[in-house]
């Protein structure tokens, strides 16, 4: 629970005016005119400068912020990720607007909390009735009705599966818009993951569940451009899941019983060479090991893969980045269990 000002909360919010395409703004859903945003992950924001000094901060990494829609009434969770090659102007790629004349205005007396508004209401109307639809290389006064519009949805539809769900004879092949990643349907490692011709994963050993399952049943499907791949043995249901369009792999694990593999933990093993920048305090190379293998010394300080400056319970996000490409591991904070630190935890 966040404790706040109630006056200064609502004062405090940056009205979304206008969103360049194709800028992280637009990746992350903001809308134009609909969308303010209200505060981030670490709590309010104080004062016009605090909202831009927080962009500054996360260059190349996700900010978490909690965006208030007008139009819907409901307040949703929102993840940017600032940078500067994106191919414009900005870190956001995004306008907005601060002060007494951006504060989000006061609802209609006879709104309903979660109602669509009247005029998304009346254009899905429209649309229905009139059933039309214009390919991007046909002339526009040329119109096609509801049975050649579902033909074309259907087209679309088995393109997309053909495409994110090809196997070959050991190996299920899930694409999400500019990635492409490979899971290895006999233990459900993932083998491959390309983005923009870009080898992210590690040849030498996958990302994966522990340190490997051994074996697996893997099973796929596909419905409305989402694929789901769900790894099963007879503790453990792990699934990854993609959507057409977004460069998002979603993971979630459920876990009826102790595993057989030991602790149970996901390891993503990247390749090195194309995302060589990650937590200098985990840099272990050239170094000695002094415990096990889990602590090195480096130039007489040491260092370790586990160390954070962050409290496990809230070290939610974790990143590499190399060039013109990045990595990211953003773990909601449900996900956790009440533990709240380790002993690999390291001071400030």
């Amino acid at each position: 629970m966040r404790m706040c000002e109630p006056d200064t909360a609502i004062e405090n919010v940056w009205h979304v005016l206008d969103v360049i395409e194709g800028s992280p703004a637009e990746s992350a859903g903001l809308v134009p005119m609909g969308d303010w945003i209200l505060g981030w992950s670490g709590g309010v924001l104080g004062a016009e400068n605090d909202f831009y000094d927080l962009v500054e901060a996360h260059i190349d990494k996700p900010l978490r912020v909690y965006v208030y829609s007008y139009d819907f009434d409901a307040l949703r969770e929102v993840v940017l990720i600032p940078n500067r090659h994106w191919g414009g102007e900005g870190l956001l790629g995004c306008v907005f607007g601060f002060g007494l004349l951006h504060r989000i205005p006061p609802q209609p007396e006879d709104h309903l909390p979660g109602s669509v508004p009247l005029e998304i209401q009346e254009a899905e109307e429209d649309y229905e009735e009139q059933e039309l639809f214009v390919p991007a290389d046909v002339h526009s006064e040329v119109h096609y009705g509801h049975e050649q519009v579902q033909e074309w949805r259907r087209q679309e539809q088995e393109q997309w599966s053909q495409k994110t769900m090809a196997r070959s004879h050991d190996d299920i092949h899930g694409t999400a818009s500019d990635i492409h990643s490979e899971i290895n349907t006999a233990n459900g490692d993932i083998t491959s993951m390309l983005f923009n011709g870009k080898q992210l994963q590690d040849s030498s050993k996958f990302t994966q569940l522990s340190s490997g399952l051994g074996s697996a049943t893997v099973t796929s499907s596909v419905a409305n451009n989402i694929a789901v791949i769900k790894i099963t043995t007879s503790t453990i249901a792990h699934y990854y899941i993609v959507r057409s369009g977004i460069n998002t792999l979603y993971i979630g694990t459920f876990a009826s019983a102790e595993p057989s593999v030991g602790e149970l933990r996901f390891i993503a093993r990247l390749n090195k060479a194309t995302l060589p920048n990650g937590n200098p305090n985990a840099e272990i190379n050239g170094g000695t090991a002094i415990e096990g293998s889990d602590v090195f010394l480096v130039n007489g300080v040491t260092r370790s893969k586990f160390y954070s400056s962050i409290p496990f319970i809230r070290d939610q996000v974790h990143g590499v980045t190399g060039s013109g490409v990045a990595a990211y591991i953003i773990v909601p904070s449900v996900s956790y269990e009440t533990s709240s630190g380790g002993p690999f935890f390291r001071g400030a």
